[in-house]
């Protein structure tokens, strides 16, 4: 594109310069005949013709030049402004590949365009169709410029159906007075748009696979606002970042999550631990641990085959989830542990009688250690005082049932079990 400009403006000036060498050349014969006629005093009239004829064409020459130095400043801000648009351009796509962490990408690029367009505020919305809602993920505010983004989470997409239509219809659009579009817009958007100082609104969507997926808003921009082609050419950038990013997202659940219980696994529980042994000397208050081992895992692999005992595994799975839905991990093949912080301790002794009660109920036989304390300085020294009332349980379940499932019941630290059962 730079390059047909480049050259529609070399001919251009190419046709200038021989209109302007034409034109000197009249000028020029004109003077030498009215220069000849009046040393030879002849034809006084032709004389003032000729005068009157030459004066004609230096005004009309002194116009067009100046027409011609206009013509120069308005190419030179049109250049200008190109190559501001191709540098911005340049930067943004720069920041987005070669940083690593999308988030901090996205954020620093809404930054990048929000000084292209010196504008008060640039951000992203999704659209959540399932939950026919959309959320404004990422914003930029200007200095001195409120942030809205705690406010615009989980917004009914009822309020924007006038713009989807217009990314159906327009492709992108721009507001360039709020109130002669009151008409035009969802009361809600209105209200919530003023609220928030917005007179000018411009906004391209996002698409994948030719569905609106979100959209890229620019609050009153004051520089820059009909380039729609500028934002359009970011956004599938934007949407390359943003796949990115959900493709991370969905790798690091599969990494934190069991295949067979979908309950948080091994990986999440020593990063869990590792988090917390980063703040060794940091209390932990009000915290209940449960370390929980299935009897008679053995005898199902061994009566009724590994399927059933896997089904067995996941029933056991349910009964946990269902009462600890956030703060249950899958350690090894028949052990799991409640890290739950931040509960008193009747709520806590409430939810193990309630899981006691559902595991019974659906014939899962479970052996327990549970510990609560209000104030923990030692998270090792309290799972391991919690696996050990579990080991305590299961000796007491096999000696009651006059058999031991492993010959031998073994007390090893909670991160030592789990990496035993891993193996």
């Amino acid at each position: 594109m730079e390059n047909e400009m480049l050259d529609h403006m070399h001919k251009k000036l190419v046709w200038k310069i021989t209109i302007q060498f034409i034109w000197i050349l009249g000028i020029i014969a004109m003077m030498v005949c009215i220069i000849y006629e009046g040393i030879m005093q002849v034809h006084r009239n032709h004389v003032w013709a000729l005068g009157g004829m030459a004066l004609i064409l230096l005004i009309t020459y002194f116009i067009w030049n100046l027409h011609t130095l206009w013509e120069l400043f308005e190419n030179k801000t049109k250049v200008e402004n190109e190559l501001e648009r191709s540098s911005t351009l340049i930067h943004c796509v720069t920041e987005l590949s070669a940083n690593q962490d999308v988030d901090e990408a996205i954020n620093h690029l809404l930054e990048i365009i929000d000084q292209y367009f010196k504008s008060d505020r640039t951000y992203i919305f999704e659209i959540d169709e399932e939950q026919q809602i959309v959320h404004n993920s990422y914003e930029y505010a200007a200095k001195g410029v409120s942030k809205e983004i705690e406010n615009l989470n989980e917004v009914p997409i009822q309020i924007i159906a006038s713009w989807i239509k217009k990314f159906e219809r327009e492709g992108s659009f721009y507001i360039s007075n709020l109130d002669l579009e009151k008409d035009r817009e969802d009361e809600r958007a209105y209200e919530c748009l003023k609220t928030q100082n917005v007179n000018s609104l411009l906004a391209v969507p996002l698409i994948r696979n030719r569905e609106i997926i979100g959209f890229i808003g620019v609050d009153n921009p004051r520089k820059n606002y009909r380039d729609f082609p500028f934002l359009s050419s970011i956004q599938f950038f934007i949407m390359n970042r943003l796949d990115t990013k959900a493709q991370q997202e969905k790798l690091q659940y599969l990494s934190y999550r069991d295949a067979l219980t979908n309950l948080y696994n091994r990986n999440r529980y020593m990063d869990v631990l590792e988090s917390y042994g980063q703040n060794k000397g940091q209390l932990i208050r009000n915290v209940g641990i449960i370390y929980m081992d299935l009897n008679e895992l053995k005898k199902v692999n061994d009566e009724q085959g590994h399927e059933a005992g896997d089904s067995y595994i996941r029933r056991a799975a349910q009964q946990i989830v269902a009462v600890f839905p956030e703060h249950t991990y899958r350690i090894g093949g028949d052990e799991f542990v409640v890290l739950y912080p931040e509960i008193e301790q009747a709520e806590f002794e409430y939810f193990v009688s309630q899981l006691q009660k559902n595991a019974k109920e659906h014939h899962v036989n479970i052996s327990y250690g549970v510990v609560w304390k209000e104030v923990c300085e030692n998270l090792e020294d309290l799972l391991t005082e919690a696996d050990k009332k579990m080991y305590e349980d299961k000796k007491l379940y096999y000696s009651n049932t006059k058999h031991n499932r492993r010959g031998q019941i073994e007390r090893n630290s909670p991160l030592c079990t789990a990496e035993k059962k891993a193996m």
